[in-house]
């Protein structure tokens, strides 16, 4: 009587793990792009939120607010990215968006900084600093 043998052989298990393997090698970065993306979409979708708030408070007080307190916004779950604002007067405010010390989008080579006036003029830019606005906003 011949006995039957049961289950995978060696190389049906190495070839199965090095599919793996490839499979892995290939999504894993297109997954860490996906999510820096997603992370970028947050920050721009907060800078217009501010926007927003600014223009809530001008049209109370006349005058634009650097103290990001009074824009009412909760920042304790912005994890990526550090908000502030400079030249806050009558007329005049740019928000920014850049990544938080230890952040991956600090790997964000393309869409790092993102910029936003009172005007509405969007501005992005890359790690060695150069203006990307086409590409990321």
């Amino acid at each position: 009587m011949l006995k039957t043998s049961r289950g995978f052989s060696l190389i049906e298990l190495l070839i199965t793990i090095a599919i793996i393997g490839l499979i892995a090698v290939v999504a894993y970065p297109a997954y860490d792009n996906y999510i820096m993306k997603s992370r970028r979409t947050e920050a721009k979708t907060t800078l217009m939120e501010m926007a927003q708030k600014q223009e809530d408070i001008r049209s109370d007080t006349n005058s634009y607010t650097s103290d990001m307190v009074k824009l009412g916004m909760v920042w304790a779950d912005k994890k990526y990215y550090d908000f502030s604002i400079t030249g806050a007067g009558k007329s005049t405010y740019t928000l920014t968006a850049v990544p938080k010390e230890g952040s991956m989008q600090l790997k964000d080579e393309t869409c790092r900084d993102f910029f936003l006036t009172q005007t509405g003029e969007r501005t992005a830019k890359n790690a060695g600093g150069s203006e990307t606005t086409k590409d990321c906003w």
